[in-house]
């Protein structure tokens, strides 16, 4: 599994709007999941998280991380990415961080 996890500009956890939703990890932290299943240490994954604009609380100065999880454990995370202002201004954009906006949600490219 790949979990996104969202994060404000001084690097401490962005909460989701609603702490029940299935965006909200158990301390309240808003993230998304893909899930999968590979075969080799080496095997290449794509996939895409969906997450709606309507889990935001507020849309400035967002970072998000990635971590992998293998057997329940973190197996690997990328460093802290910056999402532009303008991707949710704009309901459009894409970056080279590994997201794209689309009207009504964002989508993370882990």
């Amino acid at each position: 599994m790949v979990a996104a996890y969202f994060y404000r500009s001084d690097n401490t956890p962005f909460a989701a709007r609603d702490a029940q939703s299935p965006y909200a990890s158990k301390s309240g932290q808003l993230y998304g999941t893909y899930t999968f299943q590979i075969d080799s240490d080496s095997q290449p994954f794509d996939g895409v998280m969906d997450i709606p604009l309507t889990e935001f609380s507020d849309f400035n100065s967002l970072q998000f991380r990635c971590i992998v999880y293998s057997d329940n454990q973190s197996a690997a995370q990328t460093d802290l990415i910056s999402v532009p202002n303008s991707l949710f201004h704009s309901g459009q954009g894409s970056g080279a961080g590994g997201y794209s906006g689309a009207q009504g949600g964002v989508k993370i490219n882990p």
